[in-house]
């Protein structure tokens, strides 16, 4: 199994006037509580982190950790992710998995990364971590009328998400000839017309993506340093 972590992203919605991997939680970057958060998860594979070309400051933060392999990203998530496929596919099979984690989510549990791997095998088939909504949804159309959604079919993505090298690189090249809008990688695994599995993932598996969230995520890592 491989891991690839995309950082390439600016992070304009977390408002710190800094890449959101740099936020400081505690005493260290959120990037590197992500990174030491899969030191503790076995990974037989590559571990590529996909850097913006001007990002020293992650390349830094980086080369605590032996074997992270930092390279350059893109402008879209998609287009980083696949930048990092192509990256590693030489020094991989096409039916090797590939696991995609946001370096946003720091607090992720190496028993969901077992589990979704598992399934993975155990099924042959690509999944993802995500979460049941349990908010009642709403939805409002052009005219500004509301409509109530059955919440019970409708669960929020997490990452990692894990498919093949082979038919994740397929399904985002195939995605990007298209045009069509990629925002995680079951996306355009979905668009190929291709089974994706869910596995529960935990309620500490957040993103942080505004300040609020790097509070919480703050509060979760104390428990983890207190016990």
């Amino acid at each position: 199994m491989h891991l690839i972590l995309p950082a390439a992203g600016s992070g304009q919605r977390f408002g710190a006037g800094i890449p959101k991997q740099h936020a400081r939680i505690l005493h260290q970057s959120l990037l590197e509580w992500t990174l030491a958060a899969w030191q503790a998860i076995p990974i037989s594979g590559h571990k590529l982190l996909a850097i913006a070309a001007d990002d020293s400051v992650s390349r830094e933060l980086a080369a605590s950790f032996s074997d992270v392999e930092v390279i350059h990203g893109g402008r879209e998530r998609a287009d980083t992710v696949l930048a990092a496929l192509m990256h590693l596919s030489p020094r991989a099979e096409p039916e090797d998995w590939v696991m995609v984690h946001d370096v946003a989510r720091p607090c992720v549990e190496n028993k969901d990364v077992e589990q979704l791997l598992q399934t993975c095998q155990q099924t042959q088939v690509g999944a993802i971590l995500a979460r049941p909504l349990t908010d009642t949804i709403k939805k409002i159309d052009n005219h500004g009328r509301v409509t109530t959604l059955d919440r019970s079919a409708l669960w929020a993505a997490q990452t990692p998400q894990c498919f093949k090298v082979g038919d994740l690189i397929s399904a985002l090249e195939q995605a990007k000839e298209r045009g069509l809008a990629i925002t995680d990688e079951a996306s355009a695994i979905e668009a190929m017309g291709w089974p994706v599995n869910i596995v529960t993932g935990s309620e500490r598996n957040i993103k942080v993506t505004h300040p609020a969230d790097a509070a919480l995520v703050e509060y979760f890592l104390k428990l983890d340093l207190t016990t």
